[in-house]
């Protein structure tokens, strides 16, 4: 079995090693380490060049605006996607919780990623709580306003919003990820993303440390447990675990496209033999 984890945040582990040797038992091969803010950022880079299978990424939470100034943002942004490693933009987006910042500082924020990311035409990471309309109307204003004829491709992250939110930016060329949640009885709406949504759309992610799928939930969520999301993401869909693992794997290259994929592991994915 081969797949990738598509968002972690192996920073945030103190033994990696052991974390990824068990990932890698399990079928998990790669990783894409998600960083949020500066510090985390710095935390990832040793990490991506210390284990050939760990790519990363580079951006402010909403919740970590505060972080790093305006004037900032993109200098920092342009200066870390020259590494090799980092393959994406992000995270980013917009988060409607009360505690978090306002909504129009994160909106600005959020555009200056999507203009990085139609600069070097690297996939965003986005994160959209509570905010599907806020997030549809800022991409369809940079669509028609700002692209200037490139595409703006992301994936949208642990995504627990609305079937025709996802099916839009589907409509765009974006993929749309599904987490450990899928696994939870009480996550009717995540059960109809991973029924109604093509799995040519799909991606798989643990977010981990954090949302643990049945039966780990309560502990801390490592990318070995990715499994269980993919084997409930196939038992909702009435297919089959390999029929997840190639689909999902085949999106998560052609998305970050800057990530290579496993040569041996392709080679047994076009002969069937997983």
């Amino acid at each position: 079995m081969y797949l990738i984890d598509s968002h972690c945040h192996l920073d945030r582990f103190s033994d990696i090693d052991s974390v990824l040797d068990r990932s890698k038992s399990c079928g998990i091969h790669q990783w894409i380490s998600i960083s949020t803010s500066p510090i985390t950022f710095k935390a990832l880079l040793p990490i991506v060049h210390q284990y050939d299978g760990v790519y990363g990424t580079v951006g402010l939470h909403p919740r970590e605006i505060h972080t790093l100034s305006e004037r900032a943002i993109d200098h920092w942004l342009k200066e870390a996607i020259q590494h090799p490693k980092i393959v994406g933009i992000g995270e980013t987006g917009l988060d409607a919780l009360e505690s978090s910042p306002p909504m129009d500082q994160q909106e600005r924020c959020f555009r200056h990623h999507i203009r990085m990311a139609i600069e070097t035409q690297l996939p965003l990471v986005v994160h959209t709580r509570n905010s599907d309309q806020d997030f549809l109307s800022i991409m369809r204003d940079v669509r028609a306003k700002e692209s200037g004829g490139k595409t703006v491709k992301g994936v949208l992250h642990c995504f627990t919003g609305s079937v025709d939110c996802a099916k839009e930016a589907i409509d765009w060329g974006w993929k749309v990820s599904l987490s450990g949640i899928v696994t939870f009885k009480n996550a009717p709406d995540v059960h109809k993303l991973a029924t109604q949504l093509p799995l040519s759309a799909l991606l798989v992610e643990t977010d981990a440390p954090w949302l643990a799928p049945t039966p780990y939930r309560g502990k801390d969520n490592e990318p070995a447990y990715m499994m269980e999301t993919a084997k409930a993401m196939a038992l909702l869909r009435g297919c089959s675990l390999t029929d997840i693992a190639k689909a999902t794997v085949q999106n998560t290259l052609e998305l970050f496209h800057k990530m290579p994929g496993m040569a041996a592991k392709d080679s047994r994915m076009s002969d069937g033999k997983f």
